[in-house]
Order: structure tokens, then C-alpha cells, then sequence
């Protein structure tokens, strides 16, 4: 099984990364991976702990379900002591089931993960940047000759324009079947974190 990646290094995202703060950079990442060691989560884990635990939790349950060498006695069936192999096998893909579907119900609440897509996310996007290229990268045509004349400096989006109020509205209503969808999955995952937390070792 190959490990999912989830790094702490903090990376470059200008094109141009001068001395100063490439230095200033490194100093941030060898912070990280000390605090990574020394205390097993750093701060930039902090400042993002819903990804960190919808990213790593998801590929730890994978790893133990690829690695373990056992499932909970619970189970089996406690009335009978003498377990059969088919009764010890039966337990052992159930248990491997419920790894999967407790890492399946984390990947899917996980925006990046998830597999369920907006159909209207392209064309939405394609609105933003049609109304960067002919009004301005916030809209600054759009506004009123109030806002003009007090130097009000408001933020336009492309659901402001008429044309674009269906895509819009379609786009918010698959956003909300999305997040439902979502919802129900962290709180399934969760449900069978709650129950199987303590046989999650082996």
C-alpha cells in the first residue's frame, strides 16, 4: 500500500521568491517538522485541523485495515466460546468493512476528497472570470453613482447580474445537496469513530 502524502513544509506560491523570504520560509518549516516530532502535530496542522483530520484519519484507517493482523472480539458471537474459522473470518471482513466505510465517510466529507461535484462548478467559474474581464476584477463597472461618489469600495459577483441569476441559483442548489450530502457522511463516520474508537489499534 502506498502512503498518502500530508506534508507540514509550507510552500513557495510566487513565481518570484526573493532571499528574505525563502529564508523566513525555511525558518517556518523547520519549525513545523520539530513540532511534528516533539509533540506529533505542528502549528500549521492547527490552523487547518478539519483538513488535517479529514485528510490523515481517512489514510490511517487504510493503513491499519491493510496492515492488521486481527478484528474486536465483539464481533464474534460472545454465546458462543468455540468460534469456527467461517464464525473468525465472517469478523474479519466486517471489521475491514467498517475501516472502509469510516475512511470512505471522512474522504467524502472532505471537500478535496469528495466525489460528488457541482456541474455548474465550471460554467460559475467561467461567470467570475467573464465579469473580471468586463467589469473589473471586482466588478468596479458595476457600481452605483452613490457608491462612486462616496468611494465605497464593494465587491461585485457575477449572481448580481441577471443573466447569470438561473446559473447561480442552480449552482447554490447542488452546493446545498452537496453539503447535505457531506453532513451525512461526517456524521456516519463519526457515529463509527464513537462506537470502534477503542479497538482502533492492533
Amino acid at each position: 500500500m502506498k502512503k498518502q502524502k500530508y506534508s507540514c513544509l509550507e510552500k513557495n506560491t510566487v513565481r518570484f521568491e526573493n532571499p528574505v523570504e525563502k529564508l523566513a520560509r525555511w525558518g517556518r518549516n523547520l519549525r513545523y517538522m520539530y513540532q511534528r516530532v516533539r509533540y506529533g502535530y505542528c502549528d500549521r496542522d492547527i490552523w487547518m485541523m478539519d483538513d488535517w483530520f479529514l485528510s490523515v484519519i481517512p489514510n490511517m484507517l487504510d493503513e491499519l485495515n491493510w496492515t492488521r493482523h486481527g478484528f474486536p472480539s465483539a464481533l464474534l458471537d460472545e454465546q458462543n466460546m468455540n468460534q469456527d474459522k467461517e464464525a473468525n473470518e465472517r469478523g474479519d471482513k466486517e471489521w475491514g468493512r467498517i475501516l472502509s466505510e469510516m475512511a470512505h465517510c471522512f474522504r467524502e466529507a472532505n471537500d478535496r476528497t469528495c466525489t460528488r461535484n457541482n456541474p455548474y462548478e465550471e460554467e460559475w467559474a467561467k461567470a467570475f472570470w467573464t465579469l473580471s474581464d468586463s467589469y473589473g476584477t471586482l466588478g468596479e463597472k458595476l457600481r452605483t453613482e452613490e457608491e462612486i461618489k462616496e468611494k465605497k469600495r464593494i465587491a461585485h459577483f457575477p449572481s448580481l447580474l441577471p443573466a447569470n441569476r438561473d446559473l447561480w441559483n442552480k449552482y447554490l442548489e447542488e452546493t446545498k445537496k452537496i453539503q447535505e450530502y457531506q453532513r451525512a457522511c461526517i456524521d456516519q463516520g463519526m457515529e463509527l469513530l464513537r462506537k470502534w474508537v477503542w479497538d482502533l489499534w492492533d
